[in-house]
């Protein structure tokens, strides 16, 4: 519980307390060390997660119980934002867009998903060096990792404030505000719903279903506050939340539309925002930002406070 309360407060302090001159200089700097934060994380994890493996049998339930989660938080935003959608009668935003020829269709989706993967790379890396090492460092990582946790909190904060994006002007667009409350809501329904069938503790569960996306961060928290094996079953669930939404976008694009860009919660605002602008036209774009900006915010606090109360 203190570790959570030292990591939000990082988050604030790089908020808050961080004055830049020349924003634009400093802004790819701290991106460039976020970056590396996360890399050395993700390894770390993956090498922790070989130690923690001992049978094959233990990759199949994580794979498994993340496939669970998937379906069913997937399932449970849709429902939530289109019911919100038909209650209200609010524009669906669809707008036909021309379509693009079918090779161009699957080279973009294959780059995309590409560039998505990158940190699966590390992680595995980092699995398969622990396999053949074996050597247990758990405690030690453990500690390595909280400390990269302040420091991306941190960064965190201090990239929302060199980019200048202040948590008054986030929440003023209502309307992506209620999107991303309907979107938290319905995956922590479903995450309690999922704990009380399968007999998961509620803290894990409702952990689980909060990273929305943000895999590079969730997994990690999570790592630190629930353990190796939630911990990767966020970076699946988050993980495929992605995959999902640049794979289902081209083929949905006539049926859903809010829906898909709420589902994609953190993922709204980078590699999801060029399939969103290609399939629904630029009337989509101001929402799908401001839905991942409001997460961007929302997520690590989310998932600390959870720690904290739960």
């Amino acid at each position: 519980m203190f570790e959570s309360l030292i990591l939000f407060v990082g988050l604030l302090i790089g908020h808050y307390f961080f004055k830049f001159k020349n924003p634009s200089k400093y802004l790819k700097i701290a991106n460039n060390y976020l970056d590396i934060i996360v890399i050395l994380i993700i390894f770390m994890m993956g090498y922790s997660f070989s130690i923690f493996t001992q049978t094959n049998s233990i990759i199949l339930e994580v794979l498994g119980l993340s496939l669970i989660y998937t379906v069913i938080i997937f399932m449970a935003n849709i429902f939530g934002v289109k019911l919100f959608l038909k209650i209200l009668k609010i524009d669906n935003y669809i707008t036909p867009q021309q379509q693009n020829p079918h090779n161009n269709k699957l080279i973009n989706f294959l780059l995309l998903l590409i560039k998505s993967s990158k940190y699966i790379v590390y992680l595995a890396l980092g699995y398969i060096l622990g396999e053949i090492f074996n050597y247990d460092i758990t405690h030690t990582i453990d500690n390595c990792v909280f400390i990269l946790l302040f420091g991306l909190m941190l960064i965190i904060g201090i990239l929302l404030r060199l980019e200048n994006i202040t948590i008054a002007q986030i929440f003023k667009n209502k309307f992506a505000l209620l999107i991303v409350f309907i979107i938290i809501f319905t995956s922590i329904v479903s995450a309690i719903i999922i704990g009380l069938i399968l007999n998961i503790p509620l803290k894990e569960s409702i952990m689980v279903s909060s990273g929305l996306g943000w895999y590079s961060l969730s997994a990690i928290l999570n790592t630190e506050f629930i353990g190796q094996y939630y911990g990767m079953v966020t970076f699946l669930v988050d993980f495929s939340r992605e995959i999902i939404v640049i794979a289902a976008i081209p083929l949905l694009k006539n049926l859903l539309s809010v829906e898909l860009v709420g589902y994609a919660a953190n993922t709204a605002m980078d590699f999801s925002l060029p399939v969103i602008k290609n399939n629904y036209g630029t009337k989509m774009v101001p929402l799908a930002i401001s839905i991942g900006l409001i997460f961007t915010i929302l997520t690590p606090a989310l998932l600390v406070l959870e720690n904290l109360i739960l």
